[in-house]
């Protein structure tokens, strides 16, 4: 894609003034040929705060700047805010329970184990021989269903000892129903990533209907809205802290450690429509070998 491709894309997708469309030509130009200019970020986020409090920027591109774009294993900035959350939390170790983890090539939590945390993955896809158990990892082969969350919980509380601190749930269906009985079955995570139906901005109350044997077919009927599911997470004592950019996962913190995040912007305000254009894909291929070889390592 070229340059005036791309910034026109930009443009489009954040709402910005047509007349914005050679100023982004001229960032990226600048950005793409001098890398001291990623050392002026920081100046750049807070005019652009400054700029929205005054009413002239659109909540996307704020947003943009609050948490960050990188995508380094995850779908879209996921990345991005579970490594600024950690950092805000001093978590340098800990452990991940995610649910609805693909291929293993792309999820929420590869990058916490290549950050040294241990964890568990639970899918209902079989993985390849690259993905095994060893002293710091755990592969469940599962389909979740609401019975099956005790269990689950369980298994990983047996393994490595606590509960896990980063909870992160995609599996395109019944994602309500099945954070909604971990809740029950005494999930204290410090943090809960949950996947949402970006098709029902606030204050719309949607709920998939459970159904123990749903198979995602790729289409829209899946899930919750965020009102309904920030509903849910309140009524645990959770606060909605981030959605990412893509409009894909919902960001919850526990209510006794939202004051490390008081610069950021909280509630159904984080909504974010479907926007599957961004982050654009950069770099080699992702590969199993890589994700073994993580999930292997109890040092990096």
């Amino acid at each position: 894609m070229t340059q005036a491709k791309k910034s026109k894309k930009i443009v489009k997708f954040f709402g910005l003034p047509k007349n914005m469309y050679q100023a982004i030509r001229f960032l990226a130009r600048q950005y793409e040929s001098n890398l001291k200019f990623e050392t002026k970020i920081e100046d750049i986020r807070s005019i652009l705060i400054n700029l929205y409090e005054s009413g002239y920027l659109p909540t996307k591109l704020l947003q943009e700047y609050r948490w960050g774009t990188n995508s380094f294993f995850s779908q879209g900035n996921e990345d991005s805010v579970l490594l600024e959350i950690i950092n805000r939390l001093g978590m340098n170790k800990g452990s991940f329970l995610e649910i609805g983890i693909g291929d293993g090539t792309e999820n929420n939590t590869l990058i916490l184990k290549a950050l040294g945390f241990s964890g568990t993955w639970v899918d209902v896809k079989s993985v390849g021989p690259q993905i095994k158990d060893n002293g710091s990892f755990q592969f469940l082969n599962a389909r979740v269903q609401k019975h099956t969350c005790t269990e689950i919980l369980s298994s990983h509380i047996k393994k490595f000892g606590i509960q896990p601190n980063i909870f992160s749930l995609d599996i395109d269906g019944n994602d309500y129903h099945i954070v909604s009985s971990f809740l029950e079955a005494g999930l204290s995570s410090e943090v809960i990533v949950c996947e949402y139906n970006p098709k029902f901005p606030p204050p719309i109350q949607f709920i998939f209907p459970y159904d123990p044997n749903h198979t995602w077919q790729g289409g829209d009927f899946y899930g919750a809205s965020l009102t309904s599911l920030n509903e849910l997470l309140v009524r645990h004592q959770y606060v909605l802290l981030a959605c990412s950019l893509n409009g894909t996962n919902a960001f919850f913190v526990k209510e006794g450690i939202v004051n490390l995040f008081q610069d950021k912007q909280m509630g159904l305000s984080n909504f974010m429509p479907a926007q599957y254009i961004f982050p654009e894909r950069k770099g080699h291929k992702a590969t199993l070998e890589l994700v073994g070889y993580l999930l292997d390592s109890t040092e990096m």
